[in-house]
């Protein structure tokens, strides 16, 4: 796969982390794509997945135009085979990872009584089984570098729920306990694990990627109204008070500066607070309260 190495020179030997690369997943744009920069403007050797090689454009420029150590990967997580090639070009030509930052994700909405099985999959494919794919196979590489950082993106969606967004929230409750059980696992190997919990952040599958279920605008369902009045409201919340990826980037940053990072980090001011109420709101309170935002 050495065509897809798109910096065009061996990387230098003052990378951080000795050369071992950071492996993003979901470079195309949003959070992975500023993840990706701001890692490789800081010294890292990064490399990014990008699902296809058209998604590569934006990163591909940049990354030449500031001569940074950017390889390009080509392959989608939710194809095994593709996956697998990754992985064996990244054991060939670096042996370890000093990271994995697994990005990639798509949201949905919808109620859940209104999804049918094929939508319901397609989100697990990509946010649970997708990532516990490349988790899994980036494991052995983690641990030969024997200091090194397992990063998932959750977001604050993994420790609440909210209404007409049961799947997407169900597949980030799923990483939370998956990721939660990896951390124990791994600790004794010298891999800290932890979960980046977002909110709103300005990204295209919050934004003009995100996809409605296919009943959402449905006459005959008996949601239709309330999940328009739902969604209306999320696209006003999230045009006032969504924040630029750069705000998780930099939280990853930090984690891969620090000796000790916590299993949970959230990210972005909203996350923070929400977080902070629900930690110290009585459960029986927090559920009155988004009752009154159900509709």
């Amino acid at each position: 796969m050495s065509d897809v190495v798109m910096t065009g020179k061996p990387p230098p030997r003052n990378l951080r982390a000795g050369g071992a690369p950071v492996l993003i997943t979901g470079c195309g744009s949003g959070i992975g794509l500023a993840t990706a920069l701001a890692l490789a403007r800081a010294g890292y050797q990064v490399v990014a997945g990008v699902k296809s090689l058209e998604e590569q454009g934006t990163l591909r420029e940049d990354s030449r135009k500031e001569d940074l150590p950017v390889d390009i990967v080509p392959f989608d997580i939710t194809d095994e085979a593709s996956t697998q090639e990754v992985f064996h070009y990244l054991s060939l030509t670096y042996g370890r990872l000093h990271a994995l930052v697994n990005n990639a994700g798509i949201a949905a909405g919808g109620f859940f009584e209104d999804l049918d099985d094929d939508e319901v999959r397609s989100i697990f494919e990509t946010n649970f089984f997708g990532t516990a794919r490349v988790t899994r196979l980036a494991i052995p590489l983690l641990r030969a570098a024997g200091s090194s950082y397992l990063i998932a993106i959750s977001s604050m969606a993994g420790r609440l729920g909210v209404p007409a967004m049961s799947v997407y929230h169900a597949t980030k409750f799923a990483l939370e306990g998956l990721f939660e059980c990896i951390y124990l696992e791994l600790r004794p190997h010298g891999v800290r694990v932890v979960l980046v919990e977002p909110g709103l952040i300005r990204t295209s599958i919050m934004g003009s990627a995100f996809r409605l279920c296919r009943r959402f605008d449905d006459p005959a369902s008996v949601n239709r109204d309330r999940a328009h009045k739902l969604w209306d409201g999320f696209q006003k919340r999230f045009e006032r008070t969504a924040q630029p990826p750069a705000t998780v980037a930099g939280e990853i940053q930090r984690i891969l500066e620090s000796h000790d990072p916590p299993l949970r980090q959230p990210a972005g001011l909203d996350s923070k607070i929400i977080l902070f109420i629900q930690k110290w709101t009585p459960a029986w309170l927090w559920l009155r309260l988004w009752r009154g935002q159900a509709g």
